[in-house]
């Protein structure tokens, strides 16, 4: 039985035809709440002529994306600081794993702490910051404004939190330096929860 990879805010379906790709034997299930979006993804999927994808409309937080506990993997590639609910987020992805089950999210890596010195310590962090408050922050606020508004800075003591919360036994984080050109001066950061 192939692996299901559930690739949550996979946007215009890049990351999911990637992935299916590269690894032929493995489902992915490509989630985003904008459905242009998803309509553009379809079409790349129909382009590729890939079988092993599909891709549906649905909001992070929601209970329409997934199954209960069918999932191997879930993935956030860059977008789990946008989102307006990312504690319900966690929860829907630890819903959605096989008891044994991983989320991966990849985010850019601003600081490990609260505080402005803590964002302060990374040179390119503050430029991202400002570029984060005209995108990632409005979008993650939502449309009432009553989101999380976390943005592309959140510290990774958040991100831990709402896994642990969420369920997960455990949360390892690796930073990766992409070098001086990257969206921050440490990169990104790689996280893995384990259910």
């Amino acid at each position: 039985q192939p692996i299901t990879v559930i690739d949550v805010g996979c946007g215009t379906g890049h990351s999911s035809c990637e992935m299916a790709k590269n690894f032929p034997n493995i489902r992915v299930i490509g989630v985003d709440y904008h459905a242009p979006s998803i309509s553009k993804a379809k079409h790349l999927l129909h382009v590729s002529g890939q079988t092993n994808v599909e891709f549906v409309v649905g909001d992070s937080s929601s209970k329409t994306w997934h199954g209960t506990g069918e999932a191997d993997v879930t993935t956030f590639f860059d977008c789990w600081h946008d989102m307006e609910d990312p504690a319900e987020a966690c929860r829907q992805a630890y819903t959605a794993l096989k008891p044994d089950g991983i989320a991966v999210v990849i985010d850019p890596h601003g600081a490990e702490l609260p505080g402005v010195q803590n964002k302060l310590d990374s040179p390119l962090t503050p430029v991202f910051a400002g570029c984060s408050s005209f995108l990632c922050t409005p979008t993650s606020l939502g449309s009432e404004g009553t989101g999380a508004g976390f943005g592309a800075c959140i510290p990774t003591e958040f991100h831990k939190k709402l896994f642990m919360d969420a369920g997960f036994k455990s949360v390892e984080v690796m930073v990766g330096d992409n070098g001086p050109m990257s969206p921050t001066a440490n990169g990104f950061r790689f996280i893995v929860a384990r259910k």
